[in-house]
Formats: structure tokens, sequence, C-alpha cells
């Protein structure tokens, strides 16, 4: 099989604020795997876990050292493709966005989505939450009612936590946290608060919701 990428730019709809920086837009990589006439697509994006990160270039990197590793092997040979780019050190971005490029090969190969070939129930499918980063409460507030009516969303996960807590005290970083807690249950409607969860996740400075 032969494999291409491009790379494009998200904007995000609003800057996202969490413990670690505030993230606007990022520069993801289109994979694209190619057999037998068909090309699947898959995607990969720069990210980070604590000091562990892999940007937009070294995914490119990781393709480009990939890219002769895939020739041999057929979109078919899932577990030979993975074995053989684990065993090169491909990095997992990389080896995600070829991951799914071959199930968009394989679905289009057989004309059934994924859910569908991996034998799965839609209605058994978690929602995709929508993150809402760390503001002051009354932004926050406002970013609830903003993807609330763009997405109709069923999931949202809070970001607790001040940005500013190494100049504060935790127990002031607490009350920050529990005043967007407020906001934002402040900001659904009935309706919404019957058809929406919402989850927290706490960040820098913060100890817990209670």
């Amino acid at each position: 099989m032969q494999l291409a990428w491009a790379t494009f730019t998200v904007n995000k709809r609003f800057p996202l604020t969490i413990s670690r920086g505030t993230t606007a837009q990022t520069v993801n990589v289109w994979a694209r795997v190619e057999a037998d006439g068909i090309e699947g697509w898959g995607e990969a994006s720069p990210f980070g876990v604590g000091d562990f990160r892999q940007s937009t270039e070294q995914i490119l990197e990781h393709l480009v050292q990939a890219r002769p590793l895939l020739e041999p092997f057929h979109p078919l040979e899932r577990e030979r493709v993975e074995q053989a780019l684990r065993a090169a050190g491909v990095g997992s971005a990389a080896r995600a966005a070829i991951d799914l490029a071959l199930w968009d090969w394989l679905g289009k190969r057989t004309g059934l989505s994924v859910w569908q070939l991996l034998g799965l129930s839609r209605e058994a499918i978690a929602p995709t939450s929508v993150t809402i980063g760390i503001n002051p409460p009354d932004i926050a507030q406002q970013r609830t009612r903003d993807w609330l009516e763009l997405t109709h969303a069923r999931a949202l996960k809070i970001k607790l936590g001040n940005p500013a807590a190494s100049r504060q005290t935790k127990r002031c970083s607490r009350q920050f946290g529990r005043s967007r807690l407020t906001a934002l249950r402040c900001a659904w409607t009935p309706t919404a608060a019957g058809t929406c969860k919402m989850r927290s996740r706490c960040a820098a400075g913060w100890q817990h919701a209670a």
C-alpha cells in the first residue's frame, strides 16, 4: 500500500484554556493509504500529556519513517502493520492516523461503517463531551449556553482550576472553581439539564469540588 499526507489548520470556534495554556488553533495531519484503487483517510493531531509531547513536525517525521514500512503490506494486514510500526519506533499519533485510514479503507472496501464492521450498537455509544475551558464564571456560563445552542451536546466536561493559582492560595482557587460550577448550572435550561450530563476535570491549584 502507498502512504501520503498533507497538513491543514483547525481553528477553534472558541479558544480553549486548560492548566497548560490556551489553544486557538492546531495544525493537524491528514493521512491517506491507497491500495486496490481504494483510498482510506485518517487524521492525527498534535498533543501533550504531562511532559510528553508529539508535535505536528514529529508526526510528519514519523509518517516519513512509516511510508517505506507500509509498502510491502496490504491494508488487510492490520496486525502486521502495527507490529512493524511499533518495532520501528513510529509515534502513537502517526500510528493512530494510519490505523484510522486502514479502517476507512476497509469500510470503503466492504461498503460498511466502522461501527458495523466492529459489530457495535450505535445506541450504546457514549456521547462525545464538549469541553468548557478555564474561564471566569461569567464567561464559562456564556460558553456553556453557546455550546448547548450550537451542538445540542449531551455531555459537558468542565475544566476546574485557576490559571493564576501559583499566585493565589488553594482556598481561593477552590472558590474560583465552585463559582464556575454554580454559574454553569445556572446556564442550563430545564430541557438541557434533563438531557445533558456535566462532569468536572480538576486542573492546577484545585484540590476537590466538594
